[in-house]
């Protein structure tokens, strides 16, 4: 029964976004069973702030659910969370291939209106910062697919979602140019993750970083880094340095 609703659901995916997306399953399907899934290794290095803990996770600008996920490992793991994500192929994948987590397809921001998002051939580069995508634009490397007004919701909003709010999170943002936005959007007075996983390409590069003065501020400590992610943790709970 439970393999003829896959099935299923494998039939009206198809139908409903097309061959390329149905190949995308079919990748992600086929590498469930890694070492580590994230782009540069940042699920290896978040595991040892949670130890054989039970924890829970929301991972915005989530991607694809398996190939390049931050999360992955730690689904396969039997922990479950909040994956979210504008695209709609990324989430019907993510129903389809993650049934455990809960999937939400919304652009995360300030206020409630809806804002213009740049979706590119190369779903990666999609963004709803107008800087970030007219330089993608500019460069003329990945063609435009369509540009669009999509809902937003707070990144407080998505913390109502927790499936159980009593235990230690994860928070991953990858947003392509709007992940301060995405912080912005959030009390952290309310709840605090333990860890964040963020782009900052800037600090990376060696220059001036609006986005970890402001992670500092939180009282967020840089505890470790990969060539394009930050890892900070809540210093209320320690450092524990890899750097």
């Amino acid at each position: 029964m439970e393999s003829q609703a896959i099935r299923i659901s494998i039939i009206n995916f198809s139908r409903s976004i097309g061959v390329y997306s149905l190949l995308r399953l079919f990748k992600n399907f086929r590498n469930t069973k890694r070492d580590s899934y994230s782009q540069t290794g940042e699920d290896i290095l978040i595991k040892h702030y949670f130890d054989d803990e039970d924890f829970t996770y929301i991972d915005i600008g989530a991607g694809e659910p398996i190939i390049g996920s931050n999360t992955y490992l730690f689904y396969r793991s039997g922990r479950h969370g909040i994956l979210v994500d504008p695209l709609r192929s990324n989430h019907l994948l993510t129903k389809i291939l993650r049934p455990r987590d809960k999937a939400v397809c919304t652009l995360i921001g300030l206020g409630s209106v809806p804002l213009k998002f740049w979706e590119f051939e190369a779903y990666e580069y999609s963004t709803m910062d107008k800087q970030v995508a007219s330089r993608i634009l500019e460069e003329g490397k990945i063609k435009l697919k369509k540009v669009k007004n999509l809902e937003v919701m707070t990144l407080a909003e998505i913390v109502e979602l927790l499936p159980n709010r009593e235990l230690p999170w994860f928070l991953s943002i990858d947003v392509e140019g709007s992940d301060l936005e995405v912080l912005k959007s959030f009390d952290f007075r309310n709840s605090r993750p333990r860890v964040i996983c963020i782009e900052d390409h800037a600090f990376i590069q060696n220059k001036s970083s609006t986005q970890h003065e402001y992670m500092t501020s939180l009282g967020y400590g840089l505890v470790n880094k990969t060539s394009i992610s930050l890892i900070y943790k809540d210093q209320f709970h320690g450092i524990k340095s890899g750097l």
